[in-house]
């Protein structure tokens, strides 16, 4: 059938470079490595991890499955900031429907311990394919879950009694999403030249040819526009079927340097 102008302008709007399997591995790599410098430069989640620690002590959560990890940096930034707590944190398997699996080794071995990566896809439709956890993380990702696939996995979640937590580093706003622009710029030039994985096309498509900043900026600003806000959460969790069980979801806007805001998502049994 015919695509109506609006429902044009809507697929190139929910577009991301870092969604598309065809999107060549250097700049996904280089989407996910800057995005996790910003994210720690910016201290995003170091405004975050408290929180985690907190929901994970109250749940008594030991096995948490990371969903939409990526290459695993933005779960070992935010596992660097809990570490920071003095806490020990629950066991983190990092997981994702395009798994890059060299790199996420790669991360994991930084973090022996504490993470371990699933190298065969995991759909947010059947996560079960995954080892057996008490927690459902979505770290800087859950704004590429469509409507009916956010509803999807909030639902799975609550009727196999795991808890949610979903964190993203800034909110539907260009205030909020400024200071990770800022610290953009040089995260991405530090990228260009210190990576230590596909090097030369990196530096060659960060500062000749700006084929990665582009994609980056392009990512950012639909990132923004994707952002879910407390009320379509809210909307969300509302139209869930009912259940026998009583669960808890709470919505909060967290303050980070620079005058940006984070947005966190948590849901529990209680």
């Amino acid at each position: 059938p015919l695509k109506t102008p609006m429902s044009l302008l809507k697929n190139i709007l929910t577009f991301e470079f870092n969604d598309s399997p065809r999107c060549p591995d250097f700049i996904r790599e280089s989407i996910l490595e800057v995005l996790g410098a910003s994210i720690r430069d910016a201290g995003v989640y170091d405004r975050l991890a408290p929180r985690f620690i907190e929901c994970c002590t109250e749940g008594g959560i030991r096995e948490v499955l990371g969903i939409g990890a990526g290459s695993g940096e933005s779960t070992a930034v935010f596992l660097d900031a809990v570490l920071q707590t003095v806490h020990t944190p629950p066991h983190i398997y990092i997981s994702d429907l395009l798994p890059m699996v060299r790199v996420m080794a790669e991360t994991c071995n930084r973090y022996p311990d504490l993470m371990t990566p699933i190298h065969h896809p995991v759909d947010i439709r059947n996560p079960s394919v995954a080892p057996d956890h008490d927690m459902r993380m979505v770290l800087s990702a859950f704004h590429h879950f469509d409507r009916e696939l956010a509803a999807t996995f909030l639902h799975d979640a609550r009727e196999q009694k795991v808890a949610v937590f979903i964190a993203e580093p800034f909110t539907r706003s260009l205030k909020a999403f400024l200071p990770l622009f800022l610290h953009g710029f040089t995260s991405l030039a530090r990228n260009g030249i210190f990576s230590t994985k596909m090097r030369l096309a990196k530096f060659i498509f960060t500062f000749l040819i700006p084929l990665i900043p582009l994609c980056l900026l392009w990512d950012g600003l639909v990132s923004m526009m994707r952002m879910y806000t407390e009320e379509e959460f809210m909307e969300m969790v509302a139209a869930l079927p009912e259940s026998d069980q009583s669960y808890q979801w709470q919505y909060e806007e967290v303050q980070v340097p620079l005058g940006g805001t984070a947005s966190l998502f948590t849901g529990r049994v209680v």
